[in-house]
């Protein structure tokens, strides 16, 4: 009885320590499901990311839901929907009071068949030129009076230059992004996604992050 006994416990014991090398080895799909799911992790983080969204935009309606939601999951479901984008004329080259062949001076007065020299326009004489379909009268949010010199690296400059590039640029912000419609509606102040009535910060807010307007 007692050989019997030591015989069963003999069994056990070598099951035992079969079972306990086999249990660390996962399955081939177990492996792969482990690094899927190890993987996915950093992916949205760098979707939800600023830096994901380099070169790209996305649309003013999903930027306005994203901004009231403050879901990473929606801003990356957005992040991968994004569309190329052309940026136009720099601030600082609308900064500039160079009017040469390239510049956006010289698109500007080509446009509306203008002679006087860039130094010379205020930020009204820009809106009275250009009319209020598409654009906004930005006067008073500018301490200078004259638009050559008086730009610089805040909401109200990128907004300003998003709308004098709209009318002068040849590649303006790509339809997937910004339609004509929501555009205007964003010029005269009327825009409101997701309930959230855009201002200047906002409008800048949105050209800047999506890479329409750059700085330099």
């Amino acid at each position: 009885m007692n050989q019997i006994n030591k015989q069963t416990e003999l069994k056990v014991e070598v099951l035992v320590d079969a079972d306990e090398g086999v249990r660390p080895v996962a399955s081939p799909s177990r492996r792969r499901v482990i690094k899927l799911g190890a993987a996915t992790v950093p992916v949205l983080a760098t979707l939800t990311s600023p830096s994901a969204l380099a070169g790209t935009c996305i649309t003013t309606s999903a930027w306005g839901s994203d901004q009231v939601s403050q879901s990473a999951s929606q801003a990356a479901r957005h992040a991968i929907k994004a569309a190329e984008v052309t940026p136009g004329y720099t601030i600082s080259a609308w900064n500039s009071s160079a009017d040469g062949a390239g510049t956006p001076w010289s698109a500007f007065k080509t446009k509306y068949g203008i002679t006087a020299n860039p130094n010379s326009l205020t930020f009204r004489d820009i809106y009275t030129i250009v009319g209020n379909i598409y654009m906004r009268d930005l006067s008073s949010s500018f301490t200078s009076n004259k638009v050559v010199g008086g730009l610089a690296d805040n909401v109200e400059s990128y907004f300003l230059v998003a709308m004098l590039n709209y009318v002068v640029w040849p590649t303006k912000p790509p339809l997937a992004c910004v339609t004509d419609d929501n555009w205007k509606q964003i010029v005269a102040g009327s825009y409101a996604p997701a309930g959230n009535l855009w201002g200047v910060v906002e409008s800048g807010t949105y050209v800047k992050n999506n890479h329409i307007v750059t700085f330099t």
